[in-house]
């Protein structure tokens, strides 16, 4: 078989009916099966993926594992020669899983590669990044990139400056939808489940250049990513998780003092956008906006305060 591909999925049932129908329908020139990981939903995504998917493997994870831990079950179980990990707010077109299978085997040096993300309007979406330092970082927190969106220097985090229009070698891929060699998912393991949600792509990435293999942006190939299918649901708690996840990866690949400070990085950020938003919060998005960031600077402090807080705190 060519292709396993693994979905994770919590209460998108919806969205989660479209990325299974398109993949369907526009995958012809390789094999592959399909593993959906169900997290616990409870808005009938599991029965039906049975009802209308037979040929779809579903697996009931018991509880809400995560995206990381979810997708090590479903590669636990898959057979293909390349694994697939695709969001469960994907709809793809133009046989874009077999164009990515063809790029991995002509191209052995290529551990990892994504393809071009559009929105619903069929517009390009920024979907890779550079590995996070703390120049990029503070470029981020203090809003820099986008008063000098074309500077390589202080848009590396998000990479402003570049269109996102052709094939090119980067550090990191969103991982909303991955193409991964075999041999480097075995050597690596999966990922990493301290990350619930939220950081497992860029510590991934960095983990395939770390073996020697080239994580590739392969423009040619093409999906549409809805965006939220599972982190709609709850949206502070995901939006914590984010910067739960950031911290986690700078406390794996930095020095004490590297994440202490990237975390006074963090509380500017996060400040910031709370004063911004103080004054529109009647408004429900602004409201919600507010809000996570309020909980978050008590989050940051707390870890400050008591690093132990890092991998226990839980946000539910």
């Amino acid at each position: 078989m060519d292709v396993s591909i693994v979905i994770v999925s919590w209460n998108s049932q919806k969205l989660l009916d479209l990325t299974l129908e398109s993949i369907i329908k526009f995958t012809k020139k390789v094999t592959y099966e399909i593993i959906v990981v169900d997290n616990s939903s409870d808005d009938g995504s599991e029965e039906m993926v049975k009802n209308k998917y037979p040929d779809v493997k579903i697996i009931q994870s018991g509880s809400n594992h995560g995206f990381a831990k979810g997708n090590n079950i479903g590669i636990a179980v898959g057979k293909g020669k390349h694994l697939f990990l695709i969001n469960s707010d994907i709809e793809i077109f133009d046989d874009c899983i077999s164009q990515m299978y063809f790029f991995l085997e002509e191209n052995p040096d290529v551990g990892l590669c994504g393809p071009t993300i559009l929105d619903k309007n069929r517009t390009i979406q920024r979907s890779c990044m550079g590995f996070p330092n703390l120049i990029n970082s503070l470029a981020f927190a203090l809003f820099l990139d986008r008063i000098f969106p074309k500077s390589k220097l202080l848009g590396g985090y998000l990479m402003n400056y570049w269109k996102h229009n052709s094939t090119k070698d980067v550090d990191v891929i969103n991982g909303c939808f991955w193409g991964v060699r075999g041999t480097v998912m075995k050597k690596l393991k999966g990922l990493d489940e301290r990350f619930f949600m939220y950081g497992e792509d860029i510590d991934f990435c960095r983990r395939v250049k770390d073996l020697g293999f080239r994580v590739v942006y392969y423009h040619l190939a093409m999906a549409i990513h809805y965006g939220g299918g599972s982190s709609k649901n709850a949206p502070i708690r995901f939006y914590l998780e984010m910067n739960r996840a950031n911290i986690i990866y700078w406390k794996k690949y930095s020095s004490k003092i590297e994440l202490n400070l990237y975390i006074i990085i963090l509380l500017l950020h996060q400040t910031i956008r709370m004063l911004i938003n103080i004054p529109v919060s009647f408004l429900h998005q602004n409201r919600v906006n507010f809000i996570r960031s309020f909980k978050c600077i008590n989050f940051l402090l707390a870890i400050l305060i008591k690093k132990d807080l890092l991998e226990n705190i839980s946000f539910k």
